[in-house]
């Protein structure tokens, strides 16, 4: 991919990254996660600050995630930015909700940053997770850790985890320049809430947790 998420097609070869167990208990399949990445990428690129920079003259082939079954037959597939890396953590849905973090390389640019995409296990497919609306709106859950845009999971109500991503948006009569947004597993399904505020509050950056990103304010 190029800078515009496009390019020519590579003749790359893939290796093996991570695999990640599944069980039948918990995912409904005995088999693994199968992350796939560039041979050319080294693992440095897939978890620290570098990340991976799209250059015309060494594009990497783009990642793949594979849901295997236990004699290794792929059953489904989900690609992603170069540099990837998956993990799993336990939202309160029945399953393991899985999180694919995609290391961006960035330049320049206040909101640019890792991108992590959120996906399930479901009826043998792997399924990217969108989230409803009190008034009907869906939302994918994808959030961005920048220097303008922060993500935690955090504790919800009845011991769930819920998904908090709070943005800066830019300055502006008309605009507001703080969104909070809030994904939970509730009623059997992803849903989120959302809150903007007018003028930028200061007290958010004292919130505890374990925050992806800084949203450090940006604003006039």
């Amino acid at each position: 991919m190029d800078l515009s998420g496009s390019g020519p097609c590579v003749d790359a070869k893939l290796r093996l990254h991570q695999r990640l167990p599944l069980s039948e208990a918990r995912h409904g399949l005995r088999g693994d996660l199968s992350v796939m990445v560039d041979a050319r990428l080294p693992d440095a690129q897939l978890k620290d600050d570098r990340g991976y920079f799209p250059e015309e003259e060494s594009l990497r082939a783009a990642s793949s995630v594979q849901l295997r079954r236990g004699d290794g037959s792929v059953l489904d597939e989900l690609t992603f930015y170069p540099a990837v890396h998956v993990g799993a953590r336990d939202l309160g849905s029945g399953t393991d909700t899985f999180l694919a973090t995609e290391h961006v390389a960035c330049l320049a640019g206040h909101w640019c940053g890792w991108r992590t995409v959120f996906f399930e296990v479901q009826n043998g497919h792997l399924v990217r997770l969108r989230a409803a609306g009190s008034n009907g709106e869906e939302r994918e859950m994808a959030v961005t850790a920048s220097l303008g845009s922060r993500w935690a999971i955090v504790s919800g109500k009845n011991h769930a985890q819920d998904l908090v991503y709070q943005v800066e948006g830019p300055s502006g009569l008309d605009q507001p320049v703080f969104v909070e947004t809030r994904f939970s597993f509730t009623r059997e399904r992803w849903r989120f809430s959302e809150r903007q505020g007018a003028e930028y509050d200061k007290s958010v950056l004292r919130q505890s947790g374990k925050w992806s990103g800084t949203l450090e304010f940006h604003g006039g």
